[in-house]
């Protein structure tokens, strides 16, 4: 599954990061870090985030992704992912 979550094909990675309960925390960040924006999407629809993750994808999301991430009720911000947040919606 390793593997598999790290294809750059969305097709691919995308339902297991959306649902998969096996990813850890490390490995979604290190995902978000270098994937596109379909991957950061995909992220973003999981039912629970940290701030660790969501960190990542407020620095690097689209409009789309930051809309996604930002009505995630279990999407969890850090100060900075916050503020970084706010800044990016005005």
């Amino acid at each position: 599954m390793a593997l598999l979550v790290r294809d750059d094909e969305i097709l691919i990675a995308g339902p297991l990061l959306r649902r998969s309960p096996l990813i850890d925390e490390p490995t979604l960040v290190d995902i978000a870090k270098v994937q596109g924006q379909s991957h950061l999407l995909a992220i973003s629809d999981r039912s629970t985030l940290t701030p660790r993750i969501t960190d990542v994808i407020v620095r690097r999301g689209d409009r789309d992704v930051i809309r996604r991430v930002a009505g995630n009720a279990g999407a969890a911000f850090s100060q900075l992912g916050y503020t970084g947040l706010i800044r990016r919606a005005s």
